[in-house]
Parts: structure tokens; sequence; C-alpha cells
């Protein structure tokens, strides 16, 4: 005898009840959102003040190895270092330099990506609520 399966189901009212009860408990409150913004504001000012120090002693360091490459150049006019011995230090500066400038840029393109995703996640948690009752289902 084949068994049977009991019909089980749930009327689409009642799951709808019960994923807006789940929602409206992680929404966020007025004082938590406030909350959140002063926190994001202390944490931009944190990064710019970090970005900016990064970015001044990355370039100290490469005006430094800017120095440096003069100061070989000028040992090689002086006949101090042999023309072989010039390339390859020359060659390593060059490498620093050019490993310099992508951190700068890498310090640039980091800060404003953190900052998006900090901002629009802290947007999605104050009303995941509403949200989902905006949400078009047909999607």
């Amino acid at each position: 005898m084949p068994v049977k399966c009991p019909k089980i189901c749930v009327r689409e009212e009642r799951l709808e009840e019960a994923v807006l009860s789940r929602l409206n408990a992680v929404d966020l409150s007025a004082e938590e959102v406030a909350l959140a913004d002063i926190f994001q504001a202390r944490l931009h000012e944190e990064a710019e003040r970090n970005r900016t120090a990064s970015e001044n002693a990355l370039r100290l360091q490469a005006d430094q190895v800017q120095g440096r490459i003069a100061k070989l150049t000028d040992l090689l006019i002086d006949g101090t270092v042999d023309k072989v011995v010039f390339e390859e230090k020359r060659k390593a500066l060059f490498l620093d330099q050019a490993h310099i400038r992508e951190q700068l840029l890498d310090l640039g393109r980091g800060k404003s990506l953190e900052h998006e995703k900090l901002s629009e996640t802290v947007e999605l948690a104050k009303s995941a609520s509403m949200l989902y009752q905006r949400a078009d289902m047909s999607e």
C-alpha cells in the first residue's frame, strides 16, 4: 500500500506576517540610527586622518627616492660609481618609485569604497521591513 504524505500548506498571509515580524525586530530605532550616523562620521574622520598621514608618509618616501636618484646620478658624473652599478641602483630606485605611486593610488581608491559600503549597510538596516514591503515580488 502506498504511503500517503499529509498535505501541509501555509497561507501566504501568515508567511508574510511571520517574515514582517522578524524584519520588524531588526529595524533600527531612531536612537540607533542616530548612533550609527555618529559612528559613521567618527569613522570617516579617523579614516581621513589616517589616509592623510599615510599619504604624507608616502610623499616623503617618494621625495627621498627622488633625492637618492639625484645623488646616484651625481656619483656617476663624478666617476665614483661605474655605469653597471649605476643602472642596477637606478632600476631598483625606479621600482621603489613605481611602488610608492601605486600605494598612493590605492589610498585614493580604498577610502570611498569602504565608506560607501558601510553607509549602504546602515541604510539597508534602518528599515528592513519597509524594504521588504516595497520590494517587487515578481523579481
